[in-house]
């Protein structure tokens, strides 16, 4: 792949994706800075029908966190607002709806645990320092 900082151009992503199927498609997607379903769209646009299945692939990412963490309201708001972004703007980013954001925010719905990958590859990437709680931590008044 790239170096550490470099994006990787559309080409150059599904020149990867078509010759090294170890690589996971996750990783190719957080290589060129965009979500795994806008890289899906890219490979569409080209006519390409994907033979792997997202997260497909023998060697784990580098970059990817060894405990899955939970995203709170108040860190993906902080990550929205680090990034400078709308609810609308980072929906998109990711491949959600806005509406999806808004609930994140909002504390009535969490990320699901790859969505909740992605957010971490995210602010890993852009140096968002977060706190996002390991996985399976009961919330606050839980048993």
């Amino acid at each position: 792949m790239e170096a550490k900082n470099e994006k990787l151009t559309k080409e150059k992503a599904i020149a990867t994706y078509l010759n090294d199927q170890t690589i996971r498609v996750a990783a190719i997607a957080a290589a060129a800075g965009i979500s795994p379903q806008r890289f899906y769209q890219w490979l569409k646009e080209e006519g390409i029908k994907p033979n792997r299945k997202l997260g497909q692939g023998q060697q784990k990412p580098r970059y990817m966190p060894h405990t899955e963490a939970r995203w709170t309201a108040q860190d993906i708001k902080a990550l929205r607002s680090y990034m400078g972004l709308s609810q609308k703007d980072l929906a998109r980013e990711l491949g959600v709806r806005q509406q999806t954001i808004s609930e994140w925010e909002t504390g009535m719905y969490s990320p699901r645990r790859a969505m909740s990958r992605y957010l971490s590859i995210v602010a890993e990437r852009i140096g968002f320092a977060y706190k996002a709680e390991p996985e399976g931590t009961p919330e606050d008044g839980e048993p």
